[in-house]
């Protein structure tokens, strides 16, 4: 299993995630959707921890990048353009594993809200080397950056540039990032059936990302 547990702390972005990582002794873990992440980040005692790894899906805006890759992060920036470089000179056992698996690494970008695919084109043109979209990754790594800590963030990316998430179901979220199947939801779909069919793809690609979380679990803390 892991080696020096004590020392890593993992954080998602959803609770999804989260609970798809069985426990490991000793090994700490979190999640916060967007903003949260950070916020709870900051509950946690850092002192012993020397390895902050982020994991968790994305949205792709390359069209070179495709739902179920597996993505190590380089890079990351805020939408003002502001970039930070992931820190990463820990030799841990799991940092080795993360290593041996070859992953191909491309650049990121935080945003503040879901992207849909207008959106992420127009990010692709305003900021060409980026391959990547999340919500939580910079404030992160712009905290750990303060602390000293090293931070790998590990995607998988969700929706890519030929799979949309319709805008509107962004409006049954809830702070959690999960869908809320709530009276009004179940309205929508039925006034607009192609939505249906929306949803179907959605969770098709959502079984199939768990599928390569679960690969890289895995292959990382096995």
């Amino acid at each position: 299993m892991v080696s020096n547990p004590q020392k890593l702390l993992i954080i998602f972005g959803l609770k999804r995630e989260y609970d798809t990582l069985s426990p490991i002794k000793n090994l700490q873990r979190t999640y916060g959707f967007a903003k949260k992440a950070l916020i709870n980040l900051k509950k946690i005692n850092l002192s012993e921890i020397d390895t902050v790894i982020n994991i968790g899906y994305c949205g792709a805006i390359d069209s070179s990048v495709k739902s179920g890759d597996i993505i190590k992060i380089k890079n990351i920036m805020d939408e003002n353009g502001k970039k930070l470089k992931c820190i990463s000179s820990n030799t841990n056992n799991v940092v080795q594993k993360i290593e041996k698996l070859n992953l191909k690494e491309l650049d990121l970008i935080t945003t503040l809200k879901v992207k849909n695919l207008k959106e992420k084109t127009d990010l692709k043109k305003k900021y060409s080397n980026v391959s990547l979209v999340d919500m939580e990754a910079f404030y992160l790594l712009k905290e750990l950056i303060k602390k000293k800590k090293n931070f790998y963030s590990i995607k998988i990316v969700y929706d890519d540039l030929s799979f949309e998430i319709p805008t509107i179901f962004q409006n049954f979220l809830n702070d959690d990032g999960e869908f809320v199947l709530s009276k009004d939801f179940l309205i929508t779909i039925l006034k607009n059936p192609k939505l249906s069919i929306e949803l179907i793809n959605m969770g098709k690609k959502y079984f199939f990302c768990k599928r390569r979380l679960r690969y890289l679990f895995k292959k990382t803390f096995c």
